[in-house]
């Protein structure tokens, strides 16, 4: 009689086992069923459907940006007869190539992840009011040869930090002219600045590069700067006034280094300012290639125009004048005809003078 009562409670463990099992089992199946049927209602599959085959005609890509209560900006590439592109607004300067590849390939690879809502009035919330109508959003246009706009979408709000092992985020987006929006996955750069899309990495120069800077060159009191080679970790003032010694390496390394890693702020045609009255630094390298800086302005900013050659003296007795003077072309064909503005360092570093890198010998 003893063991009725323990058969009985090992009777009831079995059977609350079992219902565990299966609730268990009941909720595994519920659950693959609820995501097998949210694989289905939400299958992410290619915004545009047929872009990848038409993606070559696009000839012109023109971006639409609001700015509030100003006129909405423009920002159109063109390619180029080279299949590069062209910045409209910098007068046909060069774009960021790699940049526009990213835009199209994001264009094609851009999958439609959700539907979200298709009430006008909830536009604004994510982003996608349009340009014109004082919105937030980007509208992007794919234009082929002959001006027909094969592609229109409007790009709002992205979602913060949700991009998967692949890099893909998460965006909002519509196509122009219709009221659906869409929880869109995929990579878009969306720079709003013109001078985001200009190509300003017109020459790479390295502080081992540098052999002689002058400053002011071509004047009665230029400041020349240099060092015997590439191992030298400081650079000296070669002309250094009878009385007076530098202000420290700190400073003299600074503007014999001034346009080391440099990438100009912006550009324009250099026919629309005036040279003649500014200042002039010459930049030789060891490896044979003179950059001639020619600037106006101030000393906050300065637009410079950038020229390059090679000089034979310059190189030891194992230099190529060769690559010396196909990096001088390199460079000329990227500078030639255009103004560049430098930031506020290197303009003050490339205006220092004698009197501003030296001071009394004596420590008066």
């Amino acid at each position: 009689m003893a063991d009725r009562p323990q058969k009985n409670a090992l009777r009831w463990l079995a059977l609350l086992a079992a219902a565990t099992v299966f609730s268990i089992a009941g909720a595994v199946i519920a659950l693959s069923m609820q995501e097998s049927a949210t694989r289905v209602r939400f299958e992410p599959r290619p915004f545009f459907d047929d872009l990848a085959g038409e993606i070559n005609r696009a000839e012109k890509i023109v971006f639409t940006t609001g700015r509030g209560l100003s006129d909405p900006g423009k920002i159109t590439l063109n390619r180029d007869e080279d299949g590069g592109w062209q910045v409209a607004q910098r007068s046909g300067f060069p774009a960021k190539n790699d940049q526009v590849r990213k835009l199209i390939v994001g264009l094609v690879e851009l999958e439609a992840f959700e539907p979200r809502t298709s009430n006008p009035e909830w536009h604004r919330e994510l982003g996608l009011a349009a340009p014109e109508d004082l919105g937030s959003s980007v509208r992007i246009e794919l234009v082929d040869g002959e001006g027909e706009t094969f592609v229109q979408l409007l790009a709002g709000k992205v979602v913060e930090d949700t991009k998967d092992a692949q890099g893909r985020g998460f965006i909002y987006v519509r196509r122009d002219g219709e009221d659906q929006a869409w929880l869109a996955r995929g990579r878009l750069p969306l720079n709003t600045q013109v001078v985001d899309w200009v190509d300003l990495d017109i020459f790479k120069l390295k502080r081992e590069d540098i052999k002689r800077v002058v400053l002011w060159a071509g004047t009665e009191n230029p400041v020349i700067i240099e060092r015997e080679s590439p191992d030298e970790r400081n650079f000296h003032i070669a002309n250094l006034p009878e009385g007076r010694t530098g202000r420290g390496a700190a400073i003299v390394n600074g503007s014999a280094t001034a346009l080391v890693g440099v990438e100009p702020e912006d550009v324009i045609p250099g026919d629309q300012l005036s040279f003649e009255s500014g200042s002039t630094a010459a930049i030789d390298t060891f490896g044979g290639v003179r950059f001639i800086v020619r600037m106006t302005g101030g000393a906050d900013v300065l637009w410079a125009q950038i020229s390059a050659e090679a000089d034979a003296s310059l190189l030891g007795e194992e230099g190529d004048l060769e690559a010396a003077e196909k990096r001088a072309a390199e460079v000329n064909a990227l500078t030639e005809g255009w103004a560049f503005r430098l930031g506020q360092e290197p303009s003050v570093k490339l205006a220092q003078t004698m009197q501003a890198l030296t001071r009394p010998a004596d420590g008066e």
